[in-house]
């Protein structure tokens, strides 16, 4: 474990977050996920 967190950068932690945002944007309902990615790019 100790391997992948010294090769984990911001850069792959934006898209992994992308990801998950693209995805919670066709599931979920609601105008929050922008305001969702934000705060969670915000805490990264």
């Amino acid at each position: 474990m100790p391997t992948i967190a010294a090769s984990f950068d911001q850069e792959c932690a934006s898209v992994a977050m992308a990801r998950i945002a693209v995805y919670r944007a066709d599931t979920e309902e609601g105008s929050d996920i922008l305001r969702w990615l934000d705060k969670m790019l915000i805490r990264l």
